[in-house]
């Protein structure tokens, strides 16, 4: 038996074990992705919330000044 068939079946078991842990990661990207949306929201939120106190802070430091 020829060395490249042994090549070929070894190169398809490798590409369908790739294929199938695609779809494994979309899936998961999936389910996962209202959740992270909504995480991610809340600490925008967040952050805005805290320049804002920031800038407040910095307003009345540099009128101090």
């Amino acid at each position: 038996m020829p060395i490249g068939l042994y090549e070929c079946g070894l190169s398809i078991i490798i590409g369908s074990s790739v294929l199938f842990c695609g779809i494994l990661v979309y899936n998961f990207a999936v389910r996962l992705m209202p959740y992270a949306a909504k995480w991610l929201l809340v600490f925008a939120k967040f952050v805005v919330k805290k320049l804002k106190e920031l800038n407040i802070y910095l307003k009345k430091e540099c009128i101090g000044i």
